[in-house]
Order: C-alpha cells, then structure tokens, then sequence
C-alpha cells in the first residue's frame, strides 16, 4: 500500500480540489493523509468535504500553524503504507506514473523509486524516457544519475517507509527552505539501493502565498546555508566518487556565491550564525573536497574560513571573486 502525505497551509480552494482530485484517481491500494496546518481558513471546509466521502482519505489537524516540516512528520508517523509518497497541496500528480513506480519499487525490491516532473519522451541525465536504472549513490555507474533524479525536493518519488523509520530520518522542523533537500541526500546516503525511472508523474502548480515563497529573507538564507552544509557533509561521509561530489558541488555553490542579496538581508544575529556556517562550509571546501577545487579557489575559501565576515564587506566580495573563478572554468576542477 502506498500512504501520501500532503501538508495543507492557505492552499486556493481550486489548487487544492485539483490535487486531491489527482491523488484519488491511484486506482492501487492506497491512503491519503491530509495535514492541516491552517485551522480555520477555506482548506478546512474542503478537507472536510472529501474526507466524509472518501474512505481512503485521513484528515489530521495541527492546533496551530507549525510549519511544513511538522507536518510532513506527523503525516509520516501515521500513515501505515510500505511505501511513502509527498505531495504538495498546491501540486498534481499522474496517479498511474505513481502505480508503476510503486509496482517497480516492490518488484526490484529498493527503497525509493524517483520519476520526473518533466516533460514526457525527453531523455534525461543519460536515461532515455520510459527506461530505470537501480543502484547506490557509491555506484559510479549510476550515483550521478541517482544524485540529479532525487534532486532537491521529496517529490516526486515513492520511498520506502521502512527506511526513514529505521534510519531516523525526520524533516527538520522549524525550516521552510531547504528542509527537503537535506531528507532526500540522507536517504540517498543511507547505502540503500534506489530506482531512477524516465517517465512524468508530477506536475508542479503552486502560488505565490505557498510557504516557501513566504518565507522571510533571512530564513531563506540562514536555512539555505544550513541545507547546503548539511547536505555537502553528508555527501562527503559516504565518500561518493569524485564525480557525482562534484555534482553535488555545482550546484550547492551558486546558491551561495551568486546572489548578493544576501549581504542585504542577513543581518544582526543572524549574521553571526551565517558567518559561522559559512566559516564551516569553507573549511570543508579546503578539507574534503579540496581536491575538487583550483588553487585560486582554495586559496580564496582559506581567506574566508579565517576571515568569514569579509563576505559581508562592500565593494568587491569574496563571492564575486569566487564568481568570477568559476565564470572562466577556474575553480573546480575536471574529474
């Protein structure tokens, strides 16, 4: 049985119809766990509505808005299925794109099976559209593949719940940014053997008041570096080949190096905790992916790791200079 697990907060009341509509149709065994977050505004009323006629649906209602990694979990915790599915209030999924990845998962017996959100009959990531590799993040064969497949968000895809109960593996509460992309490289590094099948299954909607988009500035920084260090540290624990790092690094980085903005808008307290990690993420950057990196890199991530408010400094930043490395193929290197 496949359990979803959808956390509600402000959704339009058409948005949310839509999905729900779309998850119904899995004509397999299945559940739908519903979270609502927002008590009190129009999502309850439809919430309500489908849950008095739709036998396979659960509805679970937070006391107050506690944000969508509590929910996420509270949905995990009680959903009975051998096979978890995420989706967001504001998205839709191809049910039947969901029945074959499940089908898949149990019959080459992984602990995860990623579609697309894509467009159909486009190879990706080496993987013609309609075939599936399975392997480990450590198989070099495959780990690239595995490592773009599962991206940065929990969907779309079908994970084993047995895994994320075993392994502890939580969303981590109180981060609105980047809070997926940490669960998704842990389950990866888990040792578990993965799918990756080329076919479309998910369709990405949203709207401008989802609570990602409304996350404050200094959260979406602050919890976007957080993200990336965790996520690099992990990577970097299971020791993955060179590279699928390097992946991994291309495109962690310019989240980091490429918006300026973020001199602007972290400040105060916050300012000292994002010096701290960024002092950390350039130690790791000279420690354990050194080798990935040119010397003018290095060297410029050593300055930082010293010297960590400089990043803040106006004029020409350190992640300008970083920038401009990169623009000309200068800091990291071929593998």
């Amino acid at each position: 049985m496949l359990s979803f697990v959808i956390p509600v907060y402000k959704t339009p009341e058409q948005l949310l119809r839509n999905c729900l509509d779309s998850v119904l149709r899995y004509s397999q065994p299945m559940e739908l766990i519903c979270v609502l977050d927002s008590p009190g505004d129009p999502c309850e009323q439809v919430l309500d509505e489908y849950a008095a006629k739709e036998p396979r649906m659960r509805l679970l209602k937070n006391d107050q808005n506690r944000g969508v990694s509590f929910s996420r979990n509270r949905g995990m915790d009680a959903a009975m299925g051998e096979y978890l599915a995420f989706v967001d209030a504001d998205d839709e999924i191809i049910a039947e794109t969901y029945e074959k990845a499940a089908a898949l998962a149990v019959e080459k017996k992984v602990d995860g099976c990623a579609f697309t959100s894509g467009k159909p009959n486009v190879a990706r990531y080496g993987v013609k559209y309609g075939e599936s590799v399975v392997g480990t993040i450590k198989d070099r064969a495959v780990a690239k593949v595995l490592a773009r497949g599962y991206s940065m968000a929990v969907f779309p895809m079908v994970l084993r719940r047995g895994l994320l109960v075993e392994k502890g593996i939580r969303f981590l509460q109180g981060h609105r940014y980047g809070e997926d992309f940490m669960v998704v490289v842990k389950i990866l590094c888990t040792g578990g053997r993965f799918a990756y099948w080329n076919l479309t299954g998910y369709k990405y909607v949203g709207h401008p008041d989802s609570a990602c988009r409304c996350a404050p500035n200094t959260e979406r920084y602050t919890h976007g570096l957080i993200a990336i260090l965790t996520v690099l540290r992990m990577v970097a624990s299971v020791d993955a080949d060179a590279e699928t790092r390097r992946w991994y690094l291309s495109v962690c980085l310019p989240m980091v190096l490429f918006d300026r903005t973020a001199v602007r808008y972290v400040k105060g307290m916050a300012r000292w905790d994002y010096c701290a990690n960024l002092k950390a993420l350039a130690k790791l950057m000279v420690g354990g992916y050194a080798n990935l990196f040119r010397t003018p890199s290095r060297l410029v991530f050593g300055v930082v790791q010293r010297w960590p408010k400089l990043w803040f400094l106006p004029g020409m930043p350190f992640s300008q200079t970083l920038r401009f490395f990169n623009h000309f193929g200068l800091m990291l290197r071929r593998v």
